[in-house]
């Protein structure tokens, strides 16, 4: 579905932006839009003359890609019009509501069962109710609230038509119809899937789910497409009902599935416990439907996603009051004094480089308070680069016993898309105690005060929370 303002003012504007371009371009997306109402239309003339079926599912990934390509091309080239908003709606009203319904019920016409034809009856109601409510909502106020109310005909019809192609049976068509529609009318807020991806696809963990699903997608791209269909659809109203639950004090809010017996044995940052689950996942399904080679192949991501992900507990031997442990494993490659010019003081800099085979818990070089953290986007250079500083980082500011401050930084590197912090802002922190995580290759730097000795060397290596950097003059 396409969203976008709809008020006066937009309008106007659309008109001052076409008189200054061709006209033809500001009608790219209504021409995408009339392609999809044609192969919806194509669809329900193969339905109706029981022609060949089996293309049915193929023609609606068509209008599902074309659904995406036309909004985005409204966004990009600021064309967003009212009679955009009612062409789509009309795809999406042939393509997501008609076509399902009835090609589920040409597909059982021979056991037609009372219970199936009152599903897609429903599905179509709902389906039409739920675009005429968006519709119209769009029309009158033209907020972009960046979510869906109830979830979107695109992911309903997708999940149904590639379930048909997975499971012919008819109580499973049924019972899946029923629910989508229940889930189209009802008032469950669904992310836009598009801002999903937006908002995932710089994130490392987004890569490496597309190398877990990428065997299964060769093998059984319909099961593939249907599975994250229908995950997309429970997602929301699973969480609305933990939300309600948590709220109304019916379970705790910190109650959650534990991993504590593989923990203890092997311990895991508590960030990647749900990636180690979904590769046992992966590797159990592998173990069932691919061949022998893709197996080994899953169990060397298990195992390699385990040793990187390890999160070893540490005794702090050196935890007198002046001495500084390291916040980080890796190999110093830098010691440099330098100028803050937000405190007007310098600081002598430790720059420890952190490799894909260092454990990437950061933990607090000495008991603390931390007064201020930012996270600062930035790029994506190599961790060594002299000019990796200027990455996206978290930069905390901190608080030593006798008023001191002390500067770290968790710096992201090229191939790292995350970097994760524990702490807030007015905690405070023990020597050795875990305070962030960055993934994969990165590093850290240390930002020490003048008064403190440095006792460490550019090609050192330190553990963190064990090796000590500095010591107080």
């Amino acid at each position: 579905m396409r969203m976008g303002k709809y008020s006066l003012s937009n309008f106007n504007h659309e008109l001052n932006l076409g008189r200054q371009r061709p006209k033809i371009i500001n009608c790219i997306p209504s021409l995408v839009t009339v392609s999809n109402i044609i192969l919806g239309l194509i669809a329900l003339h193969i339905i109706l003359s029981a022609g060949m079926l089996n293309i049915v599912a193929p023609i609606i990934l068509a209008a599902v890609f074309l659904d995406f390509a036309d909004g985005y091309l409204a966004r990009k080239l600021d064309a967003e019009t009212r009679t955009g908003c009612v062409l789509d709606s009309v795809a999406d009203l042939f393509c997501f509501v008609f076509v399902p319904s009835l090609y589920v019920l040409t597909l059982h016409q021979e056991h037609l069962s009372i219970s199936l034809q009152l599903a897609c009856m429903f599905y179509l109601l709902a389906g039409t109710t739920r675009l005429i409510k968006y519709t119209v909502s769009k029309l009158r106020s033209g907020e972009k609230t960046g979510f869906f109310s109830g979830c979107p005909v695109t992911g309903a019809a997708l999940c149904v038509v590639m379930a048909i192609g997975i499971y012919g049976n008819v109580v499973f068509h049924t019972v899946l119809f029923f629910i989508c529609s229940c889930l189209m009318v009802s008032r469950v807020k669904y992310t836009p899937f598009s801002k999903i991806f937006n908002h995932h696809v710089k994130d490392a963990f987004f890569f490496i789910y597309i190398l877990l699903v990428l065997p299964f997608w060769v093998f059984y791209p319909g099961k593939v497409i249907f599975a994250f269909s229908f995950a997309y659809l429970m997602f929301f109203p699973l969480n609305f009902l933990w939300q309600s639950l948590t709220r109304n004090r019916i379970i705790g809010r910190n109650s959650r599935w534990s991993l504590c017996p593989v923990i203890r044995i092997f311990p895991i940052a508590r960030d990647a416990r749900y990636l180690i689950m979904v590769c046992v996942l992966f590797l159990l399904m592998s173990v069932l439907f691919l061949p022998v080679g893709l197996r080994i192949f899953y169990a060397v991501i298990l195992l390699a996603f385990a040793f990187f992900f390890r999160d070893p507990e540490r005794i702090c031997d050196e935890l007198d009051e002046g001495n500084v442990l390291s916040p980080a494993d890796g190999r110093i490659i830098g010691i440099e004094k330098v100028f803050n010019e937000d405190r007007g003081v310098s600081f002598n800099k430790v720059i420890i480089f952190l490799s894909m085979l260092d454990a990437h818990i950061n933990r607090a070089p000495l008991d603390l308070r931390i007064l201020k953290l930012e996270h600062r986007d930035g790029g994506n250079l190599d961790a060594r680069n002299p000019r990796a500083g200027e990455n996206e980082h978290n930069f905390f500011t901190c608080e030593l016993t006798g008023g001191n401050i002390l500067l770290l930084k968790q710096i992201a590197g090229r191939f790292a898309r995350r970097v994760v912090s524990y702490a807030r802002e007015g905690d405070m922190l023990n020597a050795g105690e875990r305070f962030g995580m960055i993934l994969f290759g990165s590093r850290v730097e240390l930002f020490l005060p003048e008064d403190m000795e440095i006792l460490v060397k550019k090609g050192d290596v330190v553990r963190a929370g064990k090796t000590k950097v500095a010591v107080r003059k």
